[in-house]
């Protein structure tokens, strides 16, 4: 079980933080299917909704210090907002977060019911994805919400200096923000590309643009 000392230890050791209250570390790793089955362990939800703030934080506390500088007249950043953002998207989605946690490996040490454990839920890259940030949501809780602390662990769990350098140069910002770009190229000087979205069922739409100069509808 997770509670055992030194595999709390190990996972502190992961992490690079030391936990006041364990209990809080148990809580991270704890879903809401082994709460049902186990009363008397909170599952890790709340902490969840908390690390997911403090993992989108962190992110742009890194880019604050790599790419940005504060002036007399504001901040100047190396950066636009569309590029940062994008880079932002690539380090923070499901994907990338469930591949550092099973890197490091702590998608093993979850607490589920036995159904989830028979489905092998654990694999599931949402639940992985939710592990990362209910551990930082923990660390946040237990370091009574220092965020510096918070920071030092989500840089040590996304691993965030060599990430950004892999990502950081082969982010693609959107195709809008492409075709944008393509129009107001200098040798076509094309107005900016117009859009209309219609709702569809399910949530989904339906988005049409047009370029007036080429007569193009798509």
């Amino acid at each position: 079980m997770i509670e055992d000392q030194t595999l709390l230890e190990k996972i502190e050791d992961i992490i690079g933080y030391r936990f006041v209250n364990r209990r809080l570390l148990v809580q991270a790793f704890t879903r809401s299917s082994f709460h049902n089955e186990h009363p008397s362990y909170p599952d890790n939800e709340v902490l969840e909704l908390m690390g997911d703030s403090v993992l989108s934080l962190s992110v742009l506390t890194y880019f604050k210090n790599a790419y940005t500088k504060v002036a007399p007249m504001g901040l100047i950043t190396d950066w636009d907002e569309g590029k940062l953002s994008a880079l932002k998207n690539a380090l923070v989605n499901k994907k990338q977060l469930a591949e550092r946690i099973r890197q490091l490996g702590l998608h093993r040490y979850l607490l589920m019911s036995r159904g989830d454990m028979a489905s092998g839920i654990a694999e599931e890259p949402s639940v992985q994805e939710d592990l990362f940030e209910s551990i930082l949501g923990a660390v946040y809780v237990d370091a009574g919400m220092d965020f510096s602390k918070a920071f030092r662990v989500a840089q040590t769990m996304l691993d965030m200096g060599l990430l950004v350098e892999k990502r950081a140069e082969k982010v693609h910002i959107s195709y809008r923000n492409d075709l944008q770009e393509w129009c107001q190229h200098k040798k076509r000087k094309f107005n900016a590309p117009d859009y209309s979205e219609e709702q569809l069922a399910d949530d989904d739409f339906l988005t049409t643009v047009s370029i007036s100069e080429i007569g193009l509808s798509a």
